[in-house]
């Protein structure tokens, strides 16, 4: 992992798809350790293994996602029990251990990435920017792509997406995908906000708050459309949610 994540085999493949499920996990986690709903050192274990693995993984988009989440859980009002706090601080440490270290440093500083999503992104505009209402159809990205050029692209990576959610809904569903699209996830925060002000002391509305920060980072430079790992599990805590509590 410290050499190279992506060849470090997973019962998900690719790395990413293992450290975008896993950290979908750990809000429940700790909500469920505060309702001690399972043994308290199970529960600490999974958070302890989970965190290393997400650290691990190195997969940028979920410690960004990550870290924000934390933050503003806290910053609403959420307290870690003894454990978890031990818990977290050795994640920071290990964080900070991996940052020393030259491969890993070398790799999560390495801005390739980005700009071969920015490459990715001016497309799907000029995508868009010919097919606003509509967009270019569902699954026509792939197609498209070629057609504005492939300079600073890796030759041995065939894309057929984005890299970014919410781009991908609007070139190739236009106006009116993006629309229906970011009408669920602005439903969803809008309860989840008014569960919160109902009731600040409830951790769930929190968690569910925290949740939803890291799905939307994730989003923005993954594409969890796509990972049924990720999204099913997640579309499954909106229906929860919805009938009344995770």
């Amino acid at each position: 992992a410290l050499e190279d994540p992506y060849l470090v085999p997973g019962l998900m493949g690719h790395k990413n798809f293992t450290s975008s499920a896993i950290a979908l996990t750990l809000p429940i986690i700790v909500l469920g350790r505060s309702r001690q709903k399972w043994p308290s050192w199970l529960a600490d274990a999974a958070l302890w293994l989970g965190v290393l693995a997400v650290l691990l993984a190195q997969t940028r988009s979920i410690w960004l996602g990550g870290a924000v989440a934390l933050g503003v859980g806290v910053a609403l009002g959420w307290r870690p029990a003894k454990n978890v706090r031990y818990g977290l601080l050795g994640g920071l440490a290990l964080a900070g251990l991996l940052a020393l270290s030259g491969p890993v440093q070398k790799r999560v500083m390495d801005p390739a990435n980005l700009q071969i999503r920015q490459i990715f992104w001016n497309h799907s505009f000029q995508m868009h920017s010919e097919h606003p209402l509509t967009g270019v159809g569902p699954g026509q990205w792939r197609i498209y792509f070629p057609k504005y050029g492939l300079e600073g692209m890796n030759p041995s990576v065939a894309e057929v997406r984005p890299h970014n959610d919410f781009i991908w809904v609007l070139s190739e569903m236009g106006y009116v995908g993006l629309g229906l699209f970011l009408a669920f996830f602005i439903t969803v925060v809008f309860h989840a906000v008014k569960d919160y002000r109902k009731d600040p002391t409830d951790l769930e509305s929190v968690t569910w708050i925290a949740i939803l920060l890291l799905v939307g980072i994730y989003a923005f430079f993954e594409f969890p459309l796509e990972r049924a790992a990720f999204w099913a599990p997640f579309m499954v805590m909106v229906g929860l949610h919805s009938r009344g509590g995770l």
